[in-house]
């Protein structure tokens, strides 16, 4: 049974704010899936909490298919924040498979949901299950179209390690997420010989996710207004 989310901290449920590169201030978030069939789960309810408490006005979910979305926000927690944004049609649902990131169906998923983030307010939150790996490929395209450098990818991305799994920051394991991270969505991006960013100011990440979006089917238009909206801050 759906309870009051519990205002805990933003690591419970690797919740956090993506400001790197040209990103706006305030504008990308990620975190844990605020629903779940576990909804019970303290971090699926305390990252609803945080959603409320930043006020996401657009939810990207990679976990999820429209009808286990609708399955859990009508049925697990009605009333929840997810629940008032799936009414109002703020919530992109496509279940992909990190895994098999160079199908059609994977491709396809991504370029919905750009184009969603193009057609819908900021601020934004990206998720699938635990908001480590698939939405970290989209955190990570979205940084880079930013141009954010090679190093602070990888930063962002072993922070979830270190929410989940007690990772000290400095360490050799947190090291090495930061490195295989980055690297692994610079893959995804179909970039081969990702060695050359190393040493990257963020121009060539830039030009990396440029050429994925095109890949995938956007429009130079449709990319240009998606910088646009990312690096354009909320202002209280």
């Amino acid at each position: 049974e759906w309870q009051e989310p519990l205002g805990l901290t933003d690591t419970v449920a690797n919740f956090r704010v993506v400001e790197t590169g040209d990103l706006g201030k305030g504008v990308l978030y990620r975190g844990h899936s605020p629903i779940d069939p576990k909804y019970g789960d303290i971090r699926c309810r305390c990252s609803d909490d945080l959603a409320w408490e930043y006020m996401i006005n657009t939810m990207l979910n990679l976990n999820q298919t429209v009808s286990e979305v609708e399955s859990d926000v009508y049925k697990k927690c009605p009333e929840s924040y997810y629940r008032y944004l799936y009414d109002q049609g703020s919530v992109f649902c496509v279940k992909l498979d990190g895994k098999t990131s160079y199908t059609s169906e994977f491709r396809e998923g991504i370029a919905g949901e750009l184009r969603f983030i193009i057609d819908n307010p900021a601020p934004y939150m990206v998720h699938c299950r635990n908001g480590k790996d698939r939405a970290g490929f989209v955190v990570a395209l979205l940084q880079a179209l930013e141009g954010t450098t090679l190093n602070d990818i990888g930063e962002e991305y072993a922070k979830s390690f270190r929410n989940y799994c007690g990772v000290e920051k400095g360490s050799w394991m947190d090291q090495y997420n930061k490195t295989d991270g980055a690297y692994t969505f610079l893959e995804m991006m179909q970039q081969g010989d990702v060695g050359r960013f190393a040493d990257d100011d963020g121009s060539n990440t830039q030009l990396a996710a440029r050429s994925y979006m095109e890949q995938i089917g956007l429009s130079d238009d449709e990319i240009a207004l998606l910088r646009d909206k990312l690096a354009s801050g909320i202002t209280n």
